[in-house]
């Protein structure tokens, strides 16, 4: 790093010397071969206005001015006598000079104006001629005769004020003809005035030059500084310092320096217009020493303005003015404070920080209407002390004409961030309680996977719902346990229990095929029902294990789901039929195939069938409808209860549950749970409804 700090100290360097060597070996070449060049040390426009008068001297029918028809006699006469005063006096200075030796003379009638000298040795002679056309030729330097169209632009600037409904263009200057001038400056001049034109012109022609070649010399240094790494260049002095000033700072430095560079060029630009021929002398000596100053302080001021500028943009204009200003700090830390409000959690939030917010928009608000009112006082203490004509105060001029006006429309475009912002941050509230309203109905739907995303002011509401939910998600799996345990439980007793049975059943069997009494035959008789009923029993439990653990396998198949609705009403009629419960059948007749299982369907039938028949109102009669739509079928059942149903729709289809809590009914309870676990085994549904003796069930069955 250090062996990079003095590298670029020493190429800076050596740029410098560089540019000072370049702007002096200029000068000094430039100087030697100057030339005198009547258009660029006088205004040649006046030499215009000579040769003008002169042509009339030796042509007296030359007119001087062409008017157009527009305009009266009496004022031409009045603007050519007054143009012709113009010329004479020009003419006269010309004249008085006794160093400008001219020749004059009409080549038509060779009439001529001379005005000579001895002298010895010509400085400069140049020779101008105008053919009978107008049209001119030269010898030695060229004459700018468009300086005639200057001659006729400060005619009409004069002519607009006194006469204005002329317009600009009613007069035109008339070209000279048929005219020769030599104009001559000898070497041995006498007059000190044109001594010290004459030098001034070697010397100005020689510094501009100069000054050029430095320029082109310094963008090296430009480039350099842009080229070279700015990591390096920002730990050397004094760019270190500068880097840490504020933008204040660096726009007053860079004033600065550019004040000291514009001093610097002037002092070494007005070098040669001394009136005096020895003090010019005297200054252009000193003139190398003064641009090798100027040189190495101007270039050192430009690789510091290009080190800001590269500094600037390398950095980020937006971060930079977010860093390095006061309005942008001041800014930063207002956002930051807001911010900090505005993500703290509402349990959190006190009343120091709800005073923090409202203290800001009141200081803001204050600025608003105040600042432009200072502005005012400013302006006033300048145009008190009358330096105002001097200073870029026209901000404050504004501001002290339209001070409320300013405060209103900054006060309008405060109140439209005011609304971005709290938009932004009303966005940002909603949002987050999108993501809490998500989190609780995925809760409902037994999703109890925790919210990891930030939700800023109800991070405590999202931390206490992850904890109800880590607790609904322990009760859940302790229940899904208890399930398994207890169908598991269930499965072993069954298998347990169903092998003693099946040897009661047999050996009741066998007992039944000996010669019996009729009392023995009768408790034989019941011996075997109530056998049947516990294997039923054992076999309806086996079942609705299987199907809550998923065990069970479903053969599902195309089949009439109507044909197979009739089949199950027709073979469980006849126990309707004990209770006097009549069949209504509200459907038709035709064939509707659904993809199901049809044991585990039928059972479902048999089931509802012999429900209705235990529970149902002797006498009555049970509603049997089939319902098709596009997507599904629905088959209701519908009977009057015999007793008063004291239970809830959902627990009824629960395992043991029954309608009849008095026991009066036979029954195991596990009847509708089994139409339940294989009607959604099969992607169905079982709705059941009750309104007042009314107990309905829906089956509802998707179309394959």
């Amino acid at each position: 790093m250090n062996k990079a700090k003095r590298i670029y100290v020493l190429i800076l360097s050596l740029l410098i010397a560089f540019s000072s060597f370049i702007m002096l070996s200029t000068y000094f070449s430039r100087e030697s071969q100057t030339k005198f060049d009547i258009t660029n040390s006088m205004i040649s426009d006046f030499y215009a206005s000579f040769i003008l008068y002169e042509t009339k001297q030796v042509d007296p029918a030359y007119e001087y001015l062409s008017f157009t028809d527009n305009v009266d006699e009496v004022t031409r006469a009045a603007i050519t006598k007054e143009f012709q005063k113009q010329l004479a006096t020009r003419a006269k200075e010309i004249e008085f000079n006794g160093d400008i030796l001219y020749h004059v003379t009409n080549t038509k009638t060779n009439k001529s104006d001379i005005y000579t000298r001895k002298h010895k040795g010509e400085y400069y002679k140049l020779t101008v001629t105008f053919n009978s056309e107008g049209d001119v030729t030269s010898t030695g330097n060229n004459l700018s005769f468009y300086d005639f169209d200057l001659v006729k632009e400060d005619l009409g600037d004069q002519l607009v004020d006194t006469y204005p409904d002329l317009g600009k263009n009613f007069v035109s200057i008339n070209r000279p003809k048929n005219i020769s001038l030599t104009i001559t400056i000898p070497k041995d001049l006498k007059n000190a005035q044109t001594r010290d034109m004459l030098f001034y012109n070697e010397h100005d022609t020689s510094l501009t030059s100069a000054l050029i070649a430095a320029a082109i010399s310094m963008i090296l240094i430009v480039i350099f500084v842009l080229l070279y790494p700015l990591e390096i260049v920002e730990n050397i002095n004094p760019y270190k310092s500068i880097k840490d000033w504020y933008l204040l700072g660096h726009l007053i430095g860079i004033g600065i320096m550019a004040t000291i560079s514009v001093l610097l060029l002037m002092a070494t630009g007005s070098l040669g217009t001394s009136a005096n021929y020895a003090d010019l002398k005297i200054t252009v000596y000193a003139f190398p020493m003064l641009s090798i100053m100027s040189i190495a302080i101007i270039s050192l001021a430009l690789s510091i303005v290009t080190f800001i500028i590269k500094y600037v943009l390398q950095t980020g204009l937006l971060q930079y003015l977010k860093t390095k200003t006061v309005i942008g700090t001041i800014i930063k830390n207002t956002k930051t404070t807001i911010h900090d409000i505005t993500v703290m959690p509402i349990s959190k939030m006190r009343k120091k920080q709800i005073g923090k917010l409202v203290s800001t928009q009141m200081v803001i608000i204050l600025l608003i209407i105040f600042l432009p009112k200072v502005s005012v006082v400013g302006y006033s203490y300048f145009n008190d002390l009358n330096i105002y004509k001097r200073l870029w105060l026209v901000a404050w001029v504004l501001i002290n004409r339209y001070a409320t006006l300013v405060s209103i429309v900054g006060l309008v475009i405060y109140g439209i961030l005011l609304y971005k912002w709290l938009l932004h941050i009303y966005q940002d509230y909603q949002s987050d309680y999108k993501k809490l309203i998500q989190q609780a109905e995925a809760m409902s739907e037994g999703d109890f996977r925790a919210n990891t995303d930030s939700c800023r002011q109800f991070d405590d509401l999202r931390d206490a719902m992850n904890d109800v939910s880590e607790g609904f998600k322990k009760a859940v799996d302790r229940e899904t346990r208890a399930a398994r345990s207890k169908s598991e439980l269930i499965t072993n007793v069954s298998h347990d229990l169903k092998t003693p049975i099946t040897v009661v059943k047999n050996y009741t069997t066998l007992l039944e095929a000996t010669p019996l009494n009729d009392i023995q035959q009768n408790y034989v008789q019941q011996l075997l029902k109530y056998t049947n009923h516990l294997t039923s029993l054992l076999d309806d439990l086996l079942d609705i294990a299987k199907a809550s653990t998923g065990k069970m396998n479903f053969d599902r198949v195309q089949l009439d789901i109507i044909a197979l609705l009739k089949q199950s009403i027709v073979e469980n009629n006849e126990i309707l039929l004990s209770k006097n419960i009549e069949v209504v059948e509200n459907f038709d007749t035709n064939s509707y195939m659904l993809k199901l299982d049809g044991d585990k369907t039928y059972r479902i039938f048999e089931n509802l069938l012999s429900n209705v028949a235990k529970y149902a109102l002797n006498g009555t009669r049970v509603y049997i409808d089939v319902v098709s739509n596009e997507e599904s079928i629905t088959i209701s059942f519908k009977n009057i209860s015999a007793t008063k149903m004291d239970f809830d729709e959902k627990e009824i289809v629960e395992r043991f549950v029954r309608g009849d809590s008095s026991r009066t009914q036979e029954g195991s309870g596990i009847g509708l749970a089994i139409v339940k676990s294989f009607v959604e085994a099969q992607n169905g549904h079982l709705d059941i409804s009750i309104d007042g003796d009314l107990f309905k069930v829906n089956l509802t069955f998707a179309k394959s």
